[in-house]
């Protein structure tokens, strides 16, 4: 109550406040006596010190004395469900703008301007709040390269110990973790049958929760602390992770261990410090994934270890006790050459990646800036937990429709066309006719108050324009209309084959205001206009030899022009036009894109080679 009094007494002189609010994601409860009637006498303080203004309370939704109704992130189905009664109602949260977000917007405000009881909503959020922090304080990038097969493990490590203890086993350890890329670790980590062992030799630097000590990602396996930080190894496959848990040792923190779980065709069992600690049974069955395998780290959710690694072993079957206890030394039983070992990752041999260096993204001349474009320079907006502090909220903190220098992302070209208020339509006929049907949705502004500019374009590239005057223009505030565009005089009277015609209509402020310059565009619309056009016919090369003769392709040549086919799969490649050659090879089937933060895990990584595996098409 305090506080709410405090907003009140700072707030209610304010023209800008148009509603008063308890706030969001409360207890969800209609009883006005729950918590001692605290939420209800909340909203009725400001019930009963300001008639001017209506209540919200997300959690009392209807109830308790507010004036609307209100949800987070509904479907578009409740909205209408909404807008077919009469309370207000508002979207006190939605369309969440993390990442590639702000979907379903259109759909959102059909739902929304079909009833006048729909009062809009609040997109969360505005800007992304990430600070400058200099590209200079990023982990060093190094490799660490693995001793049985060679491959090299790309590492981010934040600090290097070059005389850990002696329970590290190695002459070097590091706060941070190493990937390894390979298909070999997919197809002996992943299917039925399997059997291997995980071994990590660690130096933990606190008591933490998911941290992961060797995974190949959330949905293959791994070896971590779980949310209750427990010791913990589970083999993912078709949506089950059936996970074996064990207590971890009372010396956890600031202490050398070696860790292992063995898994032995869905049998599954934990040590630490050669003592088994836990065992039970999992999936018998192994998903397989393109995800890294990763020593310190599962690469598809970022989840890392806290603390000092100086090993990571895996082997190509279930070590028993004894054995385990054998490699727990700096002379191991089992060497890094061994038919048994399938990954060798010693960060004794770490080096740092001379060629590998932070982009300096705002060093480019086409960088999208705005504030701050001086200071950016050599620096990034860093994440949650990009200064070393936890916990942290990761990218969580980055989810605004604006850039902290306020540049506009693409999602907000979106969001200012659905919230314009000046709306367009035509069919073919009337524009064909020149006439162009509007809504004006301002409530008090005519549309002549606004500049209406139409272009012409065929193929891109404009062929007229021109401005509508005020009197054609004249439409008042929450009117209907139309408008007459005489665009057929730019028109050529022919046509070019295959041309596309487009007019756009532009609204624009007259004047400079305190929030935007004449000219600025605060509603636009395009319409492609139904013109007849002969299509490009293709022209036939009749000059072609196909040679056969070759064991493995197929050469296609003529005027100008040769390319090969492999006869074992299909493919083109070899495309050689005037001389220059346009295509090596492909194309191939590709059912892969960029991972988006969005995606949060929720993917099958197999979809990223699956075009490999193919024998033909």
């Amino acid at each position: 109550m305090d506080r709410t009094v405090t907003a009140f007494n700072r707030l209610k002189n304010r023209t800008a406040i148009v509603m008063w609010s308890t706030g969001n994601e409360n207890y969800y409860s209609s009883s006005a006596s729950y918590a001692n009637g605290m939420f209800y006498d909340l909203i009725w303080y400001f019930k009963n010190n300001d008639s001017t203004r209506p209540i919200h309370s997300e959690s009392s939704d209807g109830n308790n004395g507010t004036d609307m109704r209100s949800n987070m992130y509904p479907s578009v189905d409740t909205l209408y469900s909404r807008a077919a009664a009469n309370m207000p109602y508002v979207l006190c949260e939605y369309d969440h703008a993390m990442g590639n977000a702000v979907g379903n917007l259109k759909e959102y405000w059909d739902a929304i301007r079909s009833s006048d009881n729909m009062l809009g909503g609040f997109i969360w959020d505005w800007v992304d709040q990430s600070r400058i922090l200099s590209l200079d304080n990023l982990p060093q990038s190094y490799v660490v390269t693995e001793k049985k097969d060679g491959v090299v493990g790309s590492a981010s490590i934040s600090s290097v110990d070059e005389n850990p203890d002696s329970g590290a086993l190695t002459g070097k350890s590091a706060n941070g973790y190493a990937l390894f890329e390979s298909d070999k670790y997919n197809e002996a980590l992943s299917g039925s049958g399997k059997s291997f062992t995980v071994e990590v030799i660690c130096k933990p630097a606190s008591d933490g929760a998911d941290k992961v000590l060797i995974a190949k990602g959330d949905y293959q396996f791994a070896l971590k602390t779980n949310s209750s930080k427990q010791l913990e190894f589970f083999a993912y496959y078709n949506n089950n992770w059936n996970s074996v848990t064990a207590k971890k040792p009372d010396n956890w923190v600031g202490n050398w261990h070696q860790v292992v779980a063995t898994y032995d065709k869905g049998a599954i069992k934990i040590y630490c410090d050669g003592e088994l600690v836990g065992s039970g049974n999992g999936n018998t069955t192994i998903a397989s994934s393109s995800v890294a395998l990763g020593v310190g780290c599962s690469a598809d959710n970022g989840r890392t270890f806290d603390g000092e690694i100086s090993m990571g072993r895996v082997y190509s079957r279930a070590l028993s006790l004894e054995e385990i206890n054998a490699q727990n030394s700096t002379t191991p039983a089992i060497t890094e050459k061994s038919d048994d070992v399938l990954l060798w990752a010693d960060f004794s041999g770490l080096t740092v990646d001379e060629s590998s260096k932070p982009y300096d993204y705002y060093a480019d001349t086409d960088a999208h800036t705005n504030l701050y474009s001086d200071e950016i320079k050599g620096n990034f907006y860093g994440y949650g937990g990009d200064s070393g502090e936890s916990p942290n909220d990761n990218s969580f903190c980055v989810n605004g429709l604006v850039s902290p220098d306020r540049d506009v992302q693409p999602e907000l070209y979106e969001v200012k066309y659905q919230y314009q208020s000046v709306w367009f339509t035509a069919d073919d006929s009337r524009l064909l006719g020149e006439t162009i049907d509007v809504y004006n949705e301002n409530n008090f502004l005519n549309l002549n108050d606004f500049d209406v500019k139409w272009t012409l374009t065929e193929d891109g590239k404009e062929i007229g324009s021109g401005k509508l005057s005020a009197e054609d223009t004249n439409i008042a505030g929450r009117e209907s209309g139309s408008i007459k565009v005489p665009y057929r005089a730019s028109m050529p009277e022919e046509k070019k084959a295959g041309a596309e015609y487009y007019l756009n209509l532009s609204v624009q402020l007259k004047e400079d205001t305190e929030w935007a310059k004449a000219g600025h565009e605060v509603a636009y619309e395009q319409f492609q206009i139904p013109a007849e056009v002969t299509k490009v016919e293709p022209t036939i090369n009749k000059n072609v030899t196909v040679d056969d003769s070759a064991e493995d392709v197929i050469k296609v040549s003529g005027t100008d022009f040769g390319f090969e086919v492999e006869k074992a799969t299909g493919t083109l490649k070899n495309y050689v036009y005037k001389g220059e050659t346009l295509l090596t090879s492909g194309p191939v089937p590709n059912y892969w894109r960029g991972i988006l933060n969005n995606d949060n895990g929720n993917y099958d990584g197999n979809w990223k080679n699956v075009n490999k595996k193919c024998n033909g098409f």
